[in-house]
Parts: C-alpha cells; structure tokens; sequence
C-alpha cells in the first residue's frame, strides 16, 4: 500500500478506530473487500478519465446545489453591496 492509501484508511477510522475499511479472507470464497470510497480512489488511480470524471461531478453537484449570487456591476466580484460612507 502506498502512503495515499494508508492516509485515506486513517481518515476513513476517524471517530471510529475499530473500523476496518479492508478485510481480506482467505480460502474458496476469499478475497479483499473494501469500502466504496477505496474502490473510487483507486479507480481514480488508474484511469485519468474517470478520476476527471469524479471531479466534474462534484463540482457540478456542488455548483448546482448553491443559489447564484448576483454580483456587482463593477465586476469586483463582492456580492454585497458598497458600505455607506455615513450613516443618516
């Protein structure tokens, strides 16, 4: 296992240190069984394509779920208002 891996295991046992994300068994029916968020971190490992994937769907998850604010005309990208010189 690399360092990315160990980390993101680490991670994934904060708050909860039995857990054990990776479980190997041995025999007929064995295998190494891990949780979802290994299998899309390697996959992002191994295909550039689909590691590009994940990040435009965040992104557009993220982007879409917030309320557009409208920005000034002075393009100074700041969502509120100019503050009063004085108050009255």
């Amino acid at each position: 296992m690399n360092a990315g891996t160990v980390g993101l295991i680490e991670e994934l046992k904060v708050g909860n240190p039995t857990f054990e994300p990776m479980t190997t068994l041995r025999g007929r029916y064995g295998g190494t069984f891990v949780v979802k968020e290994l299998v899309y971190a390697y996959a992002m490992w191994i295909s550039p394509a689909f590691h590009l994937k994940v990040i435009r769907a965040y992104d557009a998850m993220v982007t879409q779920s917030q309320p557009q604010v409208p920005r000034r005309a002075d393009r100074t990208g700041s969502p509120l208002p100019p503050y009063p010189a004085s108050l009255p």
